[in-house]
């Protein structure tokens, strides 16, 4: 019988994101291995330099504008656009990869022949229809988790949830329209913290703990990573029950069949 957890810690949820594979590749590559690997988007970052597109400084840098904005998805003709078109300039965090056929897409364009480029459009303005390619940091975060049954999972601690929401909308902002609808705060909770359980689980396998028998159980439970796995997968069993396509999941013996399910219904949300 798993101990009762007592309560949650979502800063280590948030924290439990796996870094994406390709961002040690990048760091670590030498600058002509860099342009290489990544040939498309030297393209698209060479035109918007040269366009003199309105991006931060530390963007003349190829390898930091790789960092920032990760690889584009495969094929050709991916464009740089911005999440919200009320925005004036390409930041961090407030783009995404783009066909340029895209009707959302609102990206700088250069003309050929011209020494600098423009927008392609002029700005759409607030739609109600599309509310969270809108959303900025001024935006509610409370609007976006409406009709959403979140109290068995999400905690009441203010600062907790208020983290969570923010993580959730940002995240939220990067998802194609067609799959917003099923992209809900129980769906990255439990893509966060099926991560976490899976490192707290082999922390324990690696102690020889897991399947502790009797006369190791008080050892196991001493040892801080079974503690905080007792703490984190109540709430992830609540969070998988509201999830009907996912709830078929044991988290006991298909975890690792689950994160992987997670992981390639999470890049669909973004990529598709």
């Amino acid at each position: 019988m798993l101990a009762t957890p007592a309560k949650s810690s979502i800063g280590g949820k948030l924290k439990s994101f796996a870094p994406p594979p390709w961002l040690k590749k990048i760091k670590d590559m030498n600058q002509p291995t860099l342009f290489a690997t990544y040939g498309r988007e030297a393209v698209v970052h060479r035109d918007l330099i040269v366009g003199r597109a309105p991006v931060p400084s530390t963007w003349r840098s190829f390898r930091q504008f790789m960092l920032d904005v990760g690889p584009a998805p495969e094929g050709e003709n991916w464009i740089l656009s911005l999440v919200d078109d009320t925005h004036r300039g390409y930041e961090p965090g407030k783009v995404r990869w783009s066909k340029a056929a895209d009707p959302l897409a609102f990206y700088w364009k250069k003309d050929p022949g011209a020494v600098q480029g423009e927008w392609n459009r002029s700005p759409i303005g607030d739609d109600p229809a599309e509310p969270v390619l809108q959303a900025g940091p001024e935006v509610d975060e409370d609007s976006l988790f409406i009709g959403h049954v979140v109290e068995q999972w999400l905690p009441a601690d203010p600062d907790k949830r208020a983290a969570f929401k923010q993580a959730f909308r940002f995240w939220r902002m990067q998802v194609k329209p067609a799959h917003r609808a099923a992209a809900k705060p129980a769906f990255l909770f439990l893509y966060s913290t099926c991560l976490l359980l899976k490192d707290l689980r082999n922390q324990l396998i690696t102690a020889g703990l897991w399947d502790a028998h009797t006369a190791r159980q008080d050892e196991r439970d001493r040892h801080p990573a079974w503690g905080r796995y007792c703490e984190h997968l109540m709430r992830a069993e609540a969070a998988l029950s509201s999830l009907p396509e996912f709830n078929g999941y044991s988290l006991y013996s298909d975890l690792d069949n689950l994160i992987d399910r997670l992981v390639r219904t999470e890049r669909k949300y973004r990529m598709a």
